[in-house]
């Protein structure tokens, strides 16, 4: 089977038996299962370097690549596709990117995205994360929810162009029903106005891209 150019995001199909590990946590548009240990391996993958739904495809939700440096994730992505895997969901924090209104270090992002793509693997950013100047106040940053929907929208926006043709599907914030990630309380009205924001910015910079809404945990 040859190789697909298209980056467009489908949810997975997963088929695999992982061995020589303690646990593996195999992701697909925001579930999450594990996988134990166990002694022989079968991996039963399509052989495409990026998404394409008319194949079985594998895909891990790694957080921690954002945290890691340039050496780590070129280890991680490796360690990946040497088990299969093509497909990563990656975190987008707009608090790392944007801790200051209008001043962006982009270095992470830059080369987790940039070192998927160069190993032809599907990306899905998760766009979340709320700087502290970005917050209601009294609210904690990270986890509270964004005092503008409109700001949340903008920075969608700047990423989708940004990554336009490298990332292929974005997802708007991470389990909006969980207090621990938007906070000060889950809230559907809210987090749709987020959605409602973040979607026609991130369109309009890539037409592409796929955009996820209403993932929870």
């Amino acid at each position: 089977m040859g190789q697909s150019s298209d980056r467009s995001w489908h949810p997975a199909v997963v088929r695999v038996v992982v061995a020589g590990m303690a646990t593996v946590a195999v992701s697909a548009v925001g579930a999450t299962t594990i996988v134990p240990s166990m002694r022989t391996a079968t991996i039963n993958v399509a052989p495409l370097a990026a998404i394409d739904e008319s194949s079985d495809t594998v895909g891990f939700a790694d957080s921690d690549l954002y945290g890691m440096t340039p050496t780590q994730i070129d280890a991680q992505l490796d360690q990946m596709q040497a088990m299969g895997v093509e497909n990563v969901r990656v975190m987008i924090p707009w608090a790392g990117v944007e801790y200051y209104p209008g001043y962006y270090n982009w270095s992470t992002v830059d080369y987790m995205v940039n070192a998927a793509d160069s190993r032809g693997m599907g990306v899905l950013g998760v766009i979340n994360s709320t700087p502290s100047w970005a917050t209601e106040p009294g609210q904690p940053a990270l986890s509270g929810a964004p005092a503008s929907p409109a700001a949340y929208g903008d920075f969608a926006g700047t990423v989708a162009a940004r990554y336009a043709g490298k990332v292929g599907a974005y997802e708007i914030w991470n389990e909006p029903n969980s207090y621990a990630f938007y906070s000060p309380q889950p809230d559907p009205a809210g987090y749709t106005e987020l959605l409602k924001a973040a979607y026609p910015q991130i369109k309009a910079a890539d037409p592409h891209a796929t955009v996820i809404g209403g993932v929870v945990g």
